[in-house]
């Protein structure tokens, strides 16, 4: 399978920029797309909206040889040759590590925290604490906050623990999210990322009025629904036809 080198340049940068508290965000994405190969397959760019608030939500594709800041560094540029913003999105992100990151348990990595939340400071992302309801509950609120000011945001609900292989459900929490993103009448545009002949794609689809559908329904699983319309079937995992979570009907 195709391997993306780590962008060390963008880091070092990065690492030089942390100081000041500032970065362009759309520079770094802009850069890393220039040297994807192979070519990138982008689809429905046109259902991003010019302006107003608006949450992207993606599958948190990534894998051995693929880190998941490629894909976000594609979705990002997207939405910027659209919106023209600086940043173009302001992303929800990890605040912090653990020792096994991938299972989702062990101990925090030492300084992991303040290092994340540097970054985020320097690209106006909200770094999701790991633990602690008032403090990640305040991350979320500054998050909106940006949305209510007419910006794009934009989340994986998956969290770490999404995979390339197929589409797992969203992180606990993210229900609550999205029916506060639904009194506040924000649209979700639902992003599929995926690999087909060894290039990566990428498909925006149309926003989502979140809260619509029956009550029988989460709100979460509006969402994930839409997602995993923009995958292929052999990836949707319990959001398939056959699935067995709530969703249903996603042909």
């Amino acid at each position: 399978m195709t391997r993306y080198p780590f962008p060390w340049d963008r880091f070092l940068g990065l690492a030089m920029n942390l100081p000041a508290g500032h970065r362009s965000l759309p520079a770094d994405c802009a850069s890393m797309v220039a040297r994807i190969t192979p070519t990138l397959v982008l689809l429905g760019e046109h259902n991003i909206p010019g302006s107003g608030p608006l949450v992207l939500a993606a599958n948190h594709y990534q894998r051995a040889g693929l880190w998941i800041a490629w894909p976000g560094a594609v979705i990002t540029d997207a939405v910027a040759r659209r919106r023209g913003d600086d940043p173009p999105l302001h992303w929800l992100v990890t605040g912090g590590l653990q020792c096994s990151q991938s299972q989702g348990r062990g101990p925090q990595v030492p300084l992991a925290r303040p290092l994340l939340e540097a970054v985020a400071r320097c690209y106006q992302m909200a770094a999701l604490p790991p633990r602690g309801s008032t403090g990640r509950a305040a991350a979320v609120h500054r998050w909106l906050e940006w949305a209510a000011k007419g910006e794009a945001l934009g989340i994986f609900p998956e969290g770490t623990q999404g995979r390339a292989g197929r589409l797992r459900q969203p992180e606990s929490g993210f229900d609550h999210l999205v029916r506060l993103l639904a009194r506040r009448a924000i649209p979700v545009l639902p992003v599929g990322i995926c690999e087909l002949a060894g290039a990566m794609q990428i498909c925006f689809g149309e926003p989502v009025a979140v809260g619509a559908s029956p009550p029988e329904r989460s709100s979460a699983d509006e969402v994930m629904d839409a997602i995993a319309r923009l995958l292929p079937e052999s990836m949707r995992g319990p959001y398939a036809a056959d699935g067995t979570a709530n969703a249903r009907a996603v042909r």
